[in-house]
């Protein structure tokens, strides 16, 4: 078996919280990155983390793509791409509007509107009864005319079943995508999402990334064998074309034990301070820790996938997401 491309629809090149510096080793041809952390903010300190973010990008000699033929150039010249977006777009000032627009002109294409709580847009994973507000329906609009991309990965249930719905009443041509998450049908981590708007996200042309998280995937197991279980179901759900690894993990070597846990506490103080995430440590399989993650998680595929599927491990290792990068991403 041969990856050719490897592609990650939600990675991060370094501990999350750390600078976007790129290991050394890396072998990742595009990426879907966090600028700034999921913490509710202005406008101006947001930029200024997306500011940091793009100076810490250009150190590591990564490209920033903000258009589908840049994706398409770094990789004929056997760069790493990179698409950034936002986890929460909680932005408290009054004109949400202008602060996407902002933030879109500084390089940000794929927007969360929520992380875990209700705000102005609708409800988050934590909230999944809560609906859009007309908000949201505003700003599907403004995303449609600018070009960004809607990422449900965060959603609340409700509020995602409503986007979509609003979505395809509307005809609006906006792109829709799941970067990480799990498949709720599968394990009903809040966090996850049910099969019946997983489809809907493919039926609008989007793509549906499938985590690393352990305590996302699975009550206790902590090896990749969840992964490629909820792999094989979104594969059945979606088609295995639609299909991506969007892994929320570190592209670079195993920390020690200590400092794993450490990061975790860090990391859950910063953005799971009431637990709904019910995380655990490790939060990913170790394993997984490498400059070439997706290399490791193509052969986890090889040897838990049926024979029939090895033909679909390259698009899913990468190729899928770059082919929805090249179209839904403006030129």
């Amino acid at each position: 078996m041969t990856i050719t491309y490897r592609a990650d629809a939600q990675a991060f090149l370094n501990a999350p919280g750390q600078p976007l510096i790129a290991d050394a080793g890396l072998k990742l041809n595009l990426a879907h990155v966090t600028a700034a952390p999921p913490i509710p903010g202005t406008l101006f300190d947001t930029r200024k983390m997306v500011t940091k973010s793009l100076t810490e990008i250009a150190q590591s000699n990564l490209v920033v793509a903000t258009t589908g033929k840049h994706v398409t150039e770094t990789s004929h010249h056997n760069g790493t791409a990179i698409v950034l977006g936002l986890q929460n777009f909680t932005i408290t000032d009054s004109d949400p509007k202008r602060a996407m627009n902002s933030l879109f002109n500084d390089g940000i294409r794929v927007f969360q509107l929520w992380y875990q709580d209700a705000n102005r847009f609708g409800g988050g994973f934590a909230c999944p009864t809560v609906g859009i507000t007309d908000e949201c329906k505003n700003i599907l609009e403004n995303m449609s005319e600018l070009g960004a991309i809607l990422d449900l990965s965060h959603a609340g249930i409700t509020s995602a079943r409503q986007v979509l719905a609003h979505v395809k009443q509307r005809g609006l041509p906006l792109k829709v995508m799941v970067s990480h998450t799990g498949c709720y049908n599968l394990f009903p981590h809040m966090r996850n999402l049910p099969d019946d708007i997983l489809r809907e996200v493919v039926g609008l042309g989007g793509v549906v990334g499938i985590y690393t998280l352990t305590f996302g995937l699975d009550a206790k197991d902590n090896t990749t064998d969840s992964f490629t279980k909820h792999l094989s179901h979104a594969i059945k759900v979606c088609g295995a074309e639609n299909i991506v690894v969007g892994s929320d993990g570190e592209y670079r070597e195993a920390p020690s034990i200590e400092d794993m846990q450490c990061q975790f506490e860090k990391m859950k103080g910063m953005v799971d301070r009431d637990g709904y995430f019910n995380a655990r440590c490790p939060a990913q399989p170790i394993k997984t820790f490498s400059a070439d993650k997706m290399g490791v998680l193509a052969h986890e595929m090889w040897a838990a996938l049926p024979t029939s599927l090895e033909g679909s491990i390259p698009g899913i290792a990468g190729l899928n997401l770059k082919r929805f990068f090249e179209t839904a991403l403006p030129n």
